[in-house]
Formats: structure tokens, sequence, C-alpha cells
């Protein structure tokens, strides 16, 4: 799905349903979840009629450690020694905007 026929959707545009149509009969690939740090933006009852989800980015990531830790804890490191900071450093960042995935972090990683 492409995010002008999402965004078009939400703000209530008659022509993106054509395009979700049009996309749906091309049988492109569609996401399932929109990941934002702004869910009023994107109310559940403009997004069902296109099978989409918004998810809170904080959320997101509990679930993707959840699935893969590993990756996820490997994506840390990887990502704290690309800007030249520690993992505490770099979660000490990230808690402001994704502060439950942070706390699960430091919990299960002991940082």
């Amino acid at each position: 799905m492409r995010w002008s026929t999402v965004r078009a959707a939400v703000a209530g545009d008659d022509q993106s349903r054509k395009e979700q149509a049009r996309s749906r009969r091309s049988g492109r690939n569609r996401a399932e979840v929109i990941v934002t740090l702004n869910l009023k933006d994107f109310p559940e009852q403009a997004l069902a009629p296109f099978k989409v989800e918004a998810r809170h980015l904080d959320r997101f990531l509990i679930e993707l450690y959840d699935l893969r830790p590993q990756v996820v804890t490997h994506s840390l490191h990887a990502q704290a020694t690309a800007i030249g900071r520690s993992p505490s450093e770099l979660l000490k960042t990230l808690e402001r905007v994704v502060p439950d995935f942070v706390e699960l972090l430091r919990s299960q990683l002991e940082l």
C-alpha cells in the first residue's frame, strides 16, 4: 500500500479509496501496520477499511524484542557503536521517545 493512499484515506479523500482498490487489484504488497509516534492522526475507524493498524513505536519495538531479542540487542549495540556511544548512553537518548522499550531493555540486559 502506498503511503499517499493511507494518508488521503485518513483525511477522508475519496480519490484514495479508488487508489486503494487499484492497488489491491494489482496484487501489490501492502502494509498491515503503520508505526508512528502520533496515533491520534491515524484513527482506527479510518484505517479499518484498509485492514491497517496504527501502532506506537514503543509498543512495536517491544514486540520486536519479544520476537527476536538477540537481533534487537545486536542492533542496539551496533547502532551505539556507529554513533560512538555506549548502549547505556543510547538508551538514555531513546528513553524520551520509547520509555517502555528502554525500561524493558534495561531490565533484560542489566544496563
